[in-house]
């Protein structure tokens, strides 16, 4: 973990990032009356983080800034801003970067995965979180046909 002193960055393990990602921390009170804001020596007041759990690809070019919280497992496209939160074993792409869709076809794949990562999540916990952040039901097929 590193931490300056405003802002807190966590990365977990087993984290991948491709070429040229950049995580950046901190930000500038725009709000600042005492003159231009490159003047304001004082520390931002709310203290930010940045969260990326276990498991997570980042892909080439990908900014991550203040605020954002990429769940374990998730896939962020390249070239994407992250500004807010990802959820866990999810695709996210984009500027900002959105939910696309979940990473695994049906429950039991997703399952075995959770099961062999030792995941503090479960199959309805990360369905719950997206159907919150999509604003609908996210429902995964049990099995995949033809199995």
């Amino acid at each position: 973990m590193s931490t300056s002193s405003n802002v807190s960055i966590e990365i977990g393990d087993a984290v991948m990032l491709g070429p040229d990602c950049k995580i950046i921390g901190g930000n500038h009170d725009f709000r600042f009356t005492g003159g231009h804001m490159r003047y304001n020596n004082a520390p931002e007041q709310s203290k930010a983080t940045i969260e990326i759990e276990n498991g997570v690809w980042i892909g080439a070019g990908t900014i991550v800034l203040t605020g954002a919280s990429l769940g374990e497992g998730c896939v962020v496209g390249a070239a994407s801003v992250v500004t807010g939160r990802v959820p866990p074993y999810s695709i996210a792409v984009g500027s900002p970067a959105r939910f696309v869709r979940l990473r695994f076809a049906n429950t039991v794949e997703l399952a075995e995965l959770l099961s062999n990562v030792r995941s503090r999540y479960t199959v309805e916990g990360i369905c719950s979180e997206i159907d919150a952040l999509a604003g609908k039901r996210v429902t995964l097929p049990r099995e995949t046909r033809g199995s």
